[in-house]
């Protein structure tokens, strides 16, 4: 059985394609767009378009409900199956693309290969240089580290019942 909520596909859908027009408004902002014209698209109607933060707290936001479905119905859910599906969902993608990213910085750009740049983003631990490679791999450190931590809270809500909750 489908358990997809093809609405909240559509609006994720929507909130990528704000975040990719982010990154080309972004990359256009440095090279092509003066300054003042710059200015004046944030200020636009094209504002929503064209800025990527709010789309991906969205993003962060529908991630989080999607994830809690499971946990709130009648069944139990096993830590481990779901822990082995984040990592290859969340963290197979973020090495490959990690790597793929040093390795075009060092033959790319002729810079010198740091490494202990590199190390550091092999575990997701302590205050990764996301800049340093790629620097959209942010949102992916956070959602990773998140989803480790959330059914443990899941659980919590689920002892104190939702009142409780709603009411912090």
């Amino acid at each position: 059985m489908n358990q997809r909520i093809e609405q909240l596909d559509s609006i994720r859908g929507i909130a990528a394609l704000c975040v990719f027009f982010c990154h080309i408004y972004f990359f256009l902002d440095k090279d092509v767009i003066p300054n003042k014209l710059s200015k004046l698209l944030m200020m636009s109607p094209l504002k929503p378009i064209i800025d990527g933060h709010p789309a991906v707290i969205l993003f962060f936001v529908l991630s989080g409900f999607v994830l809690s479905i499971p946990f709130f119905g009648n069944k139990e859910i096993n830590y481990f199956p779901y822990l082995i599906k984040r990592i290859f969902r969340i963290y197979v993608p973020y090495l490959v693309s990690i790597f793929v990213a040093i390795l075009l910085s060092v033959f790319l750009s002729g810079r010198q290969l740091n490494y202990n740049r590199v190390l550091e983003h092999i575990p997701f631990l302590g205050n990764i240089h996301t800049n340093s490679y790629n620097g959209v791999i942010w949102s992916l450190i956070h959602e990773m580290r998140i989803s480790l931590l959330f059914p443990f809270l899941i659980l919590f809500i689920r002892k104190l019942k939702p009142w409780p909750v709603f009411i912090m």
